[in-house]
């Protein structure tokens, strides 16, 4: 087992562990009120990122992606809850 002791005031934030606590809070959240589907394209504002792709896959601790030009993507659940997304098209049944 993977045990973490974090000395009073360091590091806290930025462990390991914290960094995994927060993707699996934030995939237990996109699980219960995600508003996007597999298959809608989307939109990810992010200034040092953007990234239009395709949802493939949403997973505990990160979103599938798929780009146009094929490339896959890992976005971590975390993360996809800080940024902008926008809902480019949704996928129709």
């Amino acid at each position: 087992p993977f045990f973490f002791v974090a000395e009073k005031g360091k590091g806290r934030r930025n462990s390991p562990l914290h960094h995994i606590l927060s993707n699996i809070s934030a995939g237990i959240i996109l699980f219960f009120s995600f508003p996007f589907k597999i298959g809608d394209r989307i939109k990810i504002q992010d200034d040092d990122f953007p990234l239009e792709a395709i949802i493939t896959d949403v997973r505990a601790f990160y979103v599938e992606l798929k780009t146009d030009e094929g490339t896959l993507v890992t976005y971590p659940n975390n993360l996809f809850l800080q940024k902008g997304v926008l809902l480019l098209k949704k996928q129709e049944l």
